[in-house]
């Protein structure tokens, strides 16, 4: 009722804007558009929000996210060695140089499963958005190009 509340009071239209006002669903965003969650909330005040179509990014290799998806989907016979081989790709080729620039690096400390275990270094370990830089760009690099259960893991 408070965020119901609060999103009409405040003409509150996104869940950004929900984040900025309150803070709700500001850290693990796991809320966001889980059912009951803030969009549900945003859909219940303002009616459902319209879609649009856009275009999707094309990643290196001419591939857009989606078929990196299609493409990643988990095959039954991968064996952990060749899941782990992939991981590590997706990481050299999208994470790693991100981090880099920005005086830091990524060490894989374990791949237990759909578990990928790593560890920041350099600038990035002892920034204040480490845990942030690991959800957003480090899980959803392996997300999109590996495997939709990716979790990562800070150690």
């Amino acid at each position: 009722p408070y965020l119901k509340r609060k999103i009409k009071e405040l003409q509150l239209k996104t869940i950004a804007d929900i984040t900025g006002a309150v803070k709700a669903g500001g850290a693990c965003m796991s809320c966001h558009h889980a059912p009951g969650g803030l969009q549900d909330l945003l859909d219940e005040c303002w009616g459902p929000r319209q879609t649009r179509l856009k275009e999707l990014p094309v990643l290196p290799g001419g591939h857009t996210v989606a078929t990196a998806r299609r493409q990643a989907e988990p095959d039954p016979s991968d064996s952990p060695y060749r899941f782990a081989k992939r991981v590590e790709q997706a990481i050299e080729e999208s994470v790693r140089p991100t981090l880099v620039r920005d005086g830091g690096d990524i060490e894989i400390i374990d791949i237990k499963g759909q578990l990928v275990y790593c560890r920041l270094s350099g600038a990035c370990a002892s920034c204040t958005g480490a845990g942030r830089t690991m959800k957003m760009l480090v899980e959803q690099a392996l997300k999109d190009r590996v495997d939709e259960r990716i979790r990562v893991i800070e150690v």
